[in-house]
């Protein structure tokens, strides 16, 4: 693969692969910790090139509880093989948590939501703690 085909491919073929071993990026040589697939979406490819924006992170989260009228929960299988979680993620900077729930939902799970509530806000320090 060229650069921007293994942009496309490790996304596509790879989100789901466990990540927990070192990787060596196959552009710059970096060795990486596990999680190769981040760096080289927001480091190689389209990014580089910037016809792609960088993910650049919020430090703030946030989760979608979203139940059925049948009483099932929607869960959402996550990244590199960890497991089913609710749906939810980091916020873009300066996006609300109302959008982007709304936003995370749409994307991991293909659901438009109606956000009817806020259930707890958590406020990570030396620990998470309840606000």
């Amino acid at each position: 693969f060229g650069e921007d085909e293994m942009w496309y491919h490790l996304q596509l073929y790879h989100v789901n692969h466990k990540n927990n071993r070192l990787h060596k990026c196959p552009v710059c040589k970096k060795v990486m910790p596990p999680n190769l697939q981040v760096h080289y979406r927001n480091h190689h490819g389209l990014v580089a090139k910037g016809a792609v924006e960088k993910e650049e992170g919020s430090g703030v989260f946030a989760l979608a509880v979203c139940r059925r009228g049948d009483g099932k929960f929607l869960m959402t299988q996550e990244f590199a093989g960890t497991g089913f979680w609710l749906p939810g993620g980091q916020l873009n900077p300066g996006e609300s948590l109302r959008d982007g729930v709304i936003r995370e939902c749409q994307e991991e799970a293909g659901v438009r939501v109606e956000v009817k509530g806020v259930l707890e806000v958590l406020e990570q320090g030396a620990h998470w703690r309840r606000v």
